[in-house]
């Protein structure tokens, strides 16, 4: 049964979490004027705790590209990829965009 699964799942492009993942963060960058370029899945284990995210790679409105770490789970902002004083987790992925437009 499992193996029918897999083989059906594999002919239906929106049911890859790959692709899924994609169009969640595609969303996200554009609502905030910027464009997907990459992303893979990275695993972090601080103090003891897996944690899953996203290493994105993104182009602003204004064409500079930037890779930024964000959280699977809600599109939270890990590492910004520019210095933000800190303040990463204050922002998600959408908002991210603007903050590097404006810095």
């Amino acid at each position: 049964m499992r193996t029918v699964y897999e083989l059906v799942s594999r002919n239906i492009k929106g049911f890859d979490p790959k692709v899924r993942a994609g169009q969640r963060l595609q969303r996200a960058l554009k609502m905030g004027g910027g464009e997907l370029r990459d992303f893979c899945v990275k695993r972090s284990y601080p103090a003891g705790n897996r944690q899953n995210y996203w290493l994105v790679e993104w182009t602003s409105g204004s064409g500079e590209h930037h890779t930024s770490a964000i959280a699977k789970n809600d599109l939270t902002v890990m590492s910004a990829g520019i210095c933000l004083s800190g303040l990463d987790k204050d922002f998600d992925l959408h908002s991210l965009v603007g903050v590097v437009e404006n810095r």
